[in-house]
């Protein structure tokens, strides 16, 4: 199934039937494979901790940063369920809304290297999955002196207090518009602002953004603005005021379609429907402006900034397992099943990323030289015998041959050697 996973993603029935692409394995039955996810399921927090510490032990000078955050996972048929069932309703990060789902929350290192998982019933509000991360950091893998990087949706009091508690560092968004009245005004304030240099850029020109640290309720808040940024916030505003103009004109469209993130911009009353302009005129008085949160005491901006930034690695390792490994649409309806599902594309993407880390190649690249890496069953016309013929070699295979540490396939290897051996 692992194999299956990293070459072409497929249901655990099909899989079943592309058994006779492989070699030098055993066949094994539909219900064995199946049954194997329940294994997995029992064993899941066995394997993360084997990860966990396989992880720890190459790149135990690094784990000092760690990156949280949560998705969505969606199911291919919605049936009906009970309120004990894991897969329920909620917001899709996805867009899947009428699908049922599960949450995945999930921490990595820098090096984009999955330390932990868990799954929650999809209503799971995404705040409310970061305590058992904190507390499995802390009790299970005993981490201390540790940061914790996560974005806006987990700053909440309780999550706050854990992390002191736990002795933590944290680096999470904040959210700019919630804070109280003089807050705002200070930090939507420019002339507060000082002006830090981030690098360069390719043609050696200063990559500059501006900031201000405001302290805040027993936190320190870093407000950051860029001009690139405030272009983007009036872009996607003007593309969500179009769309709730559309409603404004014909109502009719919101008994069809749901309005989304345009439903802001509208006063919704009995008799009628109009934009809401004082909304509108508020959401841009905050166009560049992005709030991060620490109890990092006296914290090096620029250095807290650039830790924030790398949240993006848990974005793509998220990215790749619904893109290239097909962690969803899900087709599993018991617990365990699930659960085993989820524990098999863990272990399907940790070998991918230390595919990825060895080779120093992305992961598309890494698929693409695995897919040249095949034989050919060959039938001798002479005398009827048969033989696997290896694919050509090129660089890449070699490399990743060597750096692997993997034996050498000859050119031609008969076939009755191979079968003698499963």
């Amino acid at each position: 199934m692992l194999a299956e996973r990293l070459n072409v993603p497929c249901s655990k029935l099909q899989t079943f039937h592309n058994q006779s692409e492989y070699i030098g394995i055993q066949p094994v039955a539909l219900e064995n494979l199946y049954r194997s996810l329940d294994i997995l399921s029992q064993a899941q927090n066995e394997i993360q901790a084997h990860f966990f510490n396989l992880h720890k032990n190459i790149f135990s000078s690094d784990l000092s940063v760690v990156f949280y955050d949560v998705t969505t996972l969606y199911f291919d048929v919605s049936m009906p369920v009970d309120e004990n069932d894991i897969r329920q309703k909620g917001w899709s990060k996805d867009g899947k809304h009428k699908k049922l789902q599960v949450v995945l929350g999930i921490l990595v290192d820098k090096f984009r290297n999955p330390l932990t998982y868990r799954i929650y019933r999809g209503d799971t509000y995404e705040g409310h999955t970061f305590s058992d991360v904190v507390n499995k950091l802390k009790n299970e893998y005993q981490l201390s002196n540790l940061v914790i990087v996560a974005d806006s949706g987990m700053l909440m009091n309780d999550n706050i207090e854990q992390i002191k508690k736990s002795n933590y560092e944290y680096i999470v968004g904040d959210r700019l518009k919630s804070l109280t009245k003089e807050a705002k005004k200070y930090l939507t304030d420019k002339s507060n602002y000082t002006k830090l240099v981030l690098g360069k850029d390719d043609e050696s020109n200063e990559i500059c953004i501006d900031y201000v640290v405001y302290p805040y309720k027993g936190r320190t808040i870093v407000c950051t603005w860029s001009a690139k940024r405030a272009k983007k916030d009036a872009h996607e505003r003007e593309q969500l005021k179009a769309k709730a103009m559309k409603y404004v004109e014909k109502p009719s469209l919101l008994e069809q379609h749901s309005a989304g993130g345009a439903k802001k911009y509208l006063k919704i009353e009995t008799s009628k429907i109009e934009l809401n302009v004082t909304k509108i005129e508020e959401d841009a008085r905050y166009d560049g402006f992005k709030a991060i949160a620490t109890n990092i005491e006296n914290p090096n901006v620029k250095q807290l900034l650039e830790q924030y930034s790398n949240l993006f690695e848990v974005e793509h390792a998220f990215r790749t397992m619904k893109s290239h490994l097909e962690i969803r649409p899900m087709f599993h309806w018991t617990g365990k099943r699930i659960e085993g599902h989820l524990s098999m594309c863990f272990i399907a993407y940790t070998l991918l990323n230390r595919l990825r880390l060895q080779m120093n190649w992305s992961e598309q690249k890494c698929f693409s030289v695995l897919n040249k890496m095949q034989v050919s069953l060959v039938e001798q016309k002479f005398d009827g015998s048969k033989l696997y013929l290896r694919s050509a070699m090129n660089q890449d295979i070699e490399l990743l041959i060597s750096k692997m540490r993997l034996n050498k396939l000859n050119d031609t290897v008969p076939y009755d050697l191979i079968m003698s051996n499963i």
